[in-house]
């Protein structure tokens, strides 16, 4: 019987081991879905694992930019507003943060502008805290747990929503134009100039205070990547003659059926 059970343990462990050659496939096989994201120029394109989501954002932070903004984060059915005052002087900075939860009777509906509402509710309670200056526009950031096709800085059409989200009217809508008319509605005093990702915000964020910072990587719920490449090295923008670099959100969640090894346990999971 003991034998038995070092046996099965064994042959467990043997499932899960990874070797050398195995890690330099990975990495082969992971250079070439990068290379196959960055030349789709269909954001529809399924022929690589790897997204490769071109963020519109160019340049790098020197940690001398001054000012104060907001941000806006919604991740499932938490809601995070910041007030990020950036103080230059080499990446320092301060921020007030605070959060807030979408009810679950706001998760599903015919119209989506009620909970757009919402936000702006909690966006408005958030600058009464802060004291922000009425009289003053603030230009505002975006991250959003939907899923968005970008086609510049601040425009992205939203083809799905997750995280248990169902209204059939947000989808094909253009999300900084979704929220940018109810924040008007409500008299909020932001301007919504961005949208991004949390990989991106991630690799911006730690680049203000270290400039030489050229990858962001988010390990939490999920787990994703983004990092500079050159413009002239994204399909869709083959014909530019732009030298600058842009941040790609690489999605490398998606990364594995086509080169990870597959165990039983897998296959289990695949059959249930």
């Amino acid at each position: 019987m003991a034998d038995n059970k070092q046996t099965l343990l064994a042959n467990i462990e043997n499932a899960f081991r990874v070797h050398s050659d195995q890690i330099d496939q990975l990495i082969k096989g992971f250079h070439e879905e990068m290379k196959a994201g960055l030349a789709m120029t269909d954001p529809t394109d399924k022929s690589s694992e790897l997204k490769m989501i071109p963020s519109y954002v160019t340049g790098y932070p020197t940690g001398d930019e001054q000012g104060t903004y907001f941000a806006l984060e919604i991740s499932g059915v938490d809601i995070y507003v910041c007030q990020v005052k950036l103080k230059g002087e080499g990446g320092k900075l301060a921020i007030n943060q605070y959060q807030y939860k979408i009810p679950d009777d706001l998760t599903a509906g015919d119209d989506v502008d009620i909970l757009i509402d919402y936000v702006a509710d909690c966006v408005d309670d958030f600058q009464e805290r802060v004291q922000s200056a009425k009289q003053t526009v603030y230009s505002m950031a975006i991250s959003l747990g939907f899923a968005v096709i970008q086609t510049g800085v601040n425009q992205g059409k939203i083809i799905a929503l997750e995280h248990g989200f169902d209204y059939p009217n947000a989808i094909g809508r253009d999300a900084v134009d979704l929220f940018d008319q109810r924040f008007k509605a409500k008299g909020l005093a932001v301007n919504i100039v961005a949208i991004a990702n949390d990989g991106v915000c991630t690799l911006l964020a730690h680049a203000y205070q270290h400039p030489s910072t050229r990858i962001g990587v988010i390990h939490s719920a999920g787990t994703n990547c983004a990092y500079y490449d050159k413009v002239t090295n994204i399909g869709q923008f083959k014909s530019a003659e732009d030298q600058q670099d842009m941040i790609i959100n690489t999605e490398w969640c998606n990364f594995g059926a086509r080169h990870l090894p597959i165990t039983q346990f897998d296959r289990l999971l695949d059959q249930q």
